[in-house]
């Protein structure tokens, strides 16, 4: 277990990290659709609105797709920040994995998803000397409060000095 006391305040367990909103418009739903998940109620309005989902609708993929944009946008920021104020900073590497994803309402052409971090756990990495696993949940909710999805994450990290 990493000693929390020398973790940047937005890897500690327990803390919550507001990622960022996107709103899924008409244009972007139909291009991730056609590219990576062309089912009908993704592609076709008409095909869509007969559909059990009853509209248009982005892609699971898509909604987690846009996640990881985000993370790393966020990622980006609060490192900036902690390099400015001359503090260890977290370098990520690659996600030994999720699990859990569950897709609990469909997103919408024109929804907003606001995308939630909460961190769970950082422990040291058995096989990667100096290097650790944060695990998190992850939850994506629309405009009317209903959780649209959520996953649990892990991914390796180290720190690195800003010195």
């Amino acid at each position: 277990m990493i000693n929390h006391e020398n973790l940047p305040n937005h890897i500690c367990p327990g803390n919550r990290i507001e990622v960022g909103d996107f709103v899924f418009e008409k244009e972007d739903v139909l291009r991730f659709a056609r590219a990576w998940d062309p089912q009908p109620f993704h592609t076709d309005e008409d095909a869509a609105k007969n559909s059990l989902l009853g509209g248009l609708c982005a892609s699971g993929w898509h909604t987690v797709s846009v996640w990881m944009k985000l993370q790393r946008a966020s990622i980006a920021r609060h490192n900036e920040q902690l390099k400015s104020e001359g503090k260890a900073f977290p370098e990520f590497g690659p996600s030994p994995g999720m699990k859990h994803i569950k897709w609990l309402k469909p997103v919408y052409v024109g929804d907003r998803i606001s995308y939630v971090n909460e961190i769970v756990d950082c422990r040291a990495s058995g096989s990667k000397p100096g290097w650790y696993i944060m695990q998190s949940k992850v939850k994506a909710t629309n405009q009317h409060g209903k959780d649209a999805m959520t996953f649990e994450s892990a991914v390796f990290l180290r720190l690195i000095s800003s010195q």
